[in-house]
Formats: structure tokens, sequence, C-alpha cells
């Protein structure tokens, strides 16, 4: 068995891959869409997966909260199932709860740009003593920008900003 996320029947039209290993591969293929083409398959995959994750670590295994779900389908996942393997490999091994919510989830996802930019919010919401006004200043964008930002990286509630 084989698998690729390449065409190799056009790689072999542009002279990039050898007929004979083709028609050697070519037995019996599947088509299988990526995982972002099939997003009603992630919350029985992750289940899935959380589960057997869990028992290879010997822990048991939390349940993943609906909000949870919709934030790894929202996901595109370029890395496929090994991607959204390794984000609930790591959820599983950090979490000591009972469920996986999706600001565990979230965390996991970010990337160090987001991590960045959220640090930033927060120390300029803090310098102004939770204005958001003052601290759009501090950071030289527009009010409604930091709302924009500040809901994006999903900072309202902590700790409680003023508007």
């Amino acid at each position: 068995m084989t698998a690729t996320n390449r065409d190799l029947a056009a790689m072999v039209g542009a002279g990039r891959f050898r007929p004979d290993l083709l028609y050697r591969l070519e037995i019996f293929p599947i088509a299988l869409p990526a995982l972002a083409e099939r997003r009603e398959d992630i919350p029985l995959l992750a289940g899935h997966l959380v589960a057997r994750i869990a028992e290879r670590h010997r822990k048991p295994p939390p349940a993943l909260a609906d909000t949870a779900l919709a934030r790894l389908a929202a996901e595109s996942w370029p890395g496929n199932v090994r991607q959204l393997a390794n984000v609930l490999e790591r959820a599983v091994i950090l979490h000591a709860g009972e469920t996986l919510g999706e600001a565990e989830i979230a965390a996991l996802l970010a990337t160090p740009k987001e991590e960045d930019e959220s640090e930033r919010l927060r120390a300029a919401l803090l310098a102004s003593g939770g204005d958001k006004k003052a601290a759009a200043a501090r950071l030289g964008v527009s009010y409604r920008e930091l709302l924009r930002r500040v809901k994006a990286l999903d900072l309202g509630g902590f700790p409680k900003y003023r508007d």
C-alpha cells in the first residue's frame, strides 16, 4: 500500500515520474479527499484519535466539548490527519481534566505570530488599566481595530477590560 498527495499521472505526463512505477502502483487506487474537504468527519475522527492516544498514554480519555470540535472543524489542516493527531496528542498529554474545551485546543493551534500579538495586546491593555481606547492609542491602532483584534484572539474576558 502506498499513499501520496501528488498527482502521479500528471507527473508522468510532465516527465517527473517513471511510467512503469505508476503502473505498478495503480493496481487499486483509492482517492481520499483532504481533511479540509471532509470537515464533517472531524468530530468522529477526533473522538477516535483521542481515545486511542489516551489509551497509549494510559490516561482516561477526555471528552471533547462541542466548542472544541467546532474549533477543530474550522481549521484548514494542511497536514491532514497526521496534523490533527499531533494536536490531539499534545492536548491529551497536557490536559488533566475530564473535558477538552475550545480554549485548550485554541492554545495548541495558536501560531507564534498570534501569540506575539496576543501578548502585545494584553500588555497594552494591562498598561492602560483595561482602557481599550488608551490601549489602542498606545498600540497606534484605531479603537475599532483593537476591538477586532481582541475579539479575534479571544481576549475579551481574560481579564475583564473596560470599554
